[in-house]
């Protein structure tokens, strides 16, 4: 065996899950490692690389959203809420799930993975090992080497708006609110930065690995992480990671016995409708900004007057009732951050 790190997740799997766990992107571009061609050319590369490595889509294409950045995914010809034979969608096989099993594998073939994993502190949660992981296919693609998961990778956004990559007067403000997160933020950041450092101290690959790309590889997995039902530990599921949020959703995802399949409700989907799927209805605003970067009505087609308060009304994603917050909302000053108490948020109409 190369390293202990396999024997290692026994105790790290044996450790609970903490229960408010907070999760940041960082407002960052990276392109030493990007794949720089068109969204369309991505969407292509991303389909046959999924394809290839035993990925099926059943009435299904990705494409670039067109209310915000990134991707989503569609239905490529209508579907009726009789059609019982076309309900799956997607299906995506364990062998492309990135799984703690599947990461203790790849450290049992790379000792210089492996020393870095086993250089990970006692941690809350295990998402970081995932983290770390993709950063390691992002170094072997970066000196080209090869990485089954570049298509993967250079699919994924480059920059992101979550409270964590505020500026210091944001962060300032936000400390000094009375709000869900106001000490979550800065206690994540303190954590991140405490696991970032001990990294560094590893001799080799990591030492290449910058704080704004580290903040960004959290970001990937802090946002797109599910829990897997089996083993209940975080799994990250290429493709399945690029359906979006609506509280009025068309989709779930199933677990199987091969993998992981996104099956269409029993309702009728127009060719060139998204399909959605719900992330964490039982988390409050706050919290749901600090993960995923958006804030969302609780009544259809109306507008907080909450959001206002970050300048610009961002636009509705169509069908989802989501506001997403654009870079130059951010960039504003903010006067007020009260909405991000969940209490707030239901009397702010």
């Amino acid at each position: 065996m190369v390293s202990n790190f396999s024997a290692d997740l026994t105790r790290r799997r044996n450790r609970p899950e903490s229960p408010a766990r907070t999760n940041l992107l960082g407002r960052t571009c990276w392109i030493e490692s990007a794949c720089l061609m068109s969204d369309a050319a991505n969407a292509h590369n991303l389909h046959n690389w999924a394809v290839n490595n035993g990925c099926s889509f059943d009435n299904l294409r990705i494409a670039q959203h067109p209310s915000y950045d990134g991707f989503g995914l569609f239905n490529s010809s209508q579907t009726t809420a009789e059609n019982d034979d076309k309900r799956r969608a997607l299906f995506v096989p364990n062998s492309l799930i990135i799984s703690i099993d599947l990461i203790s594998g790849a450290a049992d073939e790379s000792e210089e993975l492996a020393d870095v994993l086993n250089a990970l502190p006692e941690l809350p949660t295990l998402e970081p090992i995932i983290t770390v992981f993709l950063l390691y296919q992002l170094y072997l693609a970066r000196s080209g080497k090869p990485s089954k998961w570049q298509p993967y990778l250079d699919s994924l956004p480059r920059r992101t708006f979550l409270p964590i990559t505020w500026n210091e007067d944001e962060l300032k403000l936000l400390r000094h609110q009375n709000t869900s997160i106001s000490k979550a933020v800065p206690a994540k950041l303190a954590f991140l930065r405490s696991i970032f450092s001990a990294l560094q101290q590893v001799p080799g690959w990591f030492q290449s690995i910058k704080w704004e790309e580290y903040i960004l590889g959290e970001s990937w997995v802090s946002s797109r992480t599910i829990q897997d039902p089996r083993t209940e530990t975080p799994i990250l599921v290429p493709i399945l990671d690029m359906a979006n949020h609506s509280a009025t959703r068309n989709a779930a995802w199933e677990v199987v016995d091969e993998g992981i399949e996104l099956r269409r409700e029993p309702v009728d989907i127009n060719a060139d409708d998204e399909l959605t799927i719900s992330y964490d209805l039982d988390r409050g605003t706050g919290e749901r900004l600090h993960r995923y970067g958006f804030v969302e009505d609780t009544t259809p087609g109306t507008c907080s007057k909450a959001i206002a308060l970050l300048a610009d009304i961002p636009a509705v994603v169509p069908g989802g009732s989501v506001f997403r917050l654009r870079h130059q909302d951010l960039e504003h000053c903010f006067t007020d951050l009260s909405f991000m108490t969940y209490e707030n948020w239901l009397e702010s109409f």
